[in-house]
């Protein structure tokens, strides 16, 4: 093994510290929090990706939170990586008379991974009788999973109507309308 020395002649000799091991394959030299210590780590790259499709409907006149039936497994390749979760889902709120809102939730397992401040986060409103609103919602959430490599956990979407007076409804996936999550592995 080799190293160069700078271009240019620094104030003081430089030291780097290598590791005591040899890294695997994928692999790439850092520096640790120890100033001229390096360690080896995971580079950056997508690991797997999975997807899974819902289109089933589900409704709601409530304002609790339910299961939208858009859920995705994935078994982690590597313990300390992240997840990079994508989600479109498909809704249909509706209300006769005033604005309505809704709001969605994304969990691993039961860990809350994204919570809106309010069940009005997506809100509408107009000057006529009836409100309708149908749309597809993305969120995108990037995290650690938290779990050993080789361990599954399931990711699911939840909903709740802001306001369920007045024939308030939500629907997710109405009339068989396909809402998709996709999960990426990030090492």
């Amino acid at each position: 093994m080799s190293l160069a020395a700078p271009a240019t002649n620094p104030a003081s000799d430089l030291s780097l510290k290598l590791p005591a091991t040899v890294g695997t394959a994928g692999q790439v030299l850092q520096n640790s929090s120890t100033a001229g210590t390096l360690e080896f780590a995971n580079g950056g790259k997508i690991l797997q990706v999975v997807v899974g499709t819902h289109s089933t409907e589900v409704s709601t006149t409530s304002s609790s939170y339910i299961d939208t039936g858009l859920s995705q497994a994935i078994t982690p390749l590597r313990t300390g990586s992240s997840m990079y979760v994508l989600i479109h889902q498909h809704v249909y709120a509706y209300r006769h008379d005033d604005g309505q809102g809704f709001a969605l939730k994304l969990f691993q397992d039961s860990t809350a991974r994204y919570t809106p401040a309010t069940t009005y986060e997506n809100y509408f409103s107009s000057d006529v009788v009836q409100q309708s609103l149908r749309t597809r919602w993305s969120l995108a959430s990037l995290h650690s999973h938290g779990i050993s490599a080789g361990t599954s956990t399931t990711y699911k979407v939840q909903m709740t109507l802001h306001q369920p007076s007045e024939s308030g409804q939500l629907i997710a996936q109405q009339g068989g309308a396909t809402s998709m999550i996709t999960i990426m592995e990030v090492g």
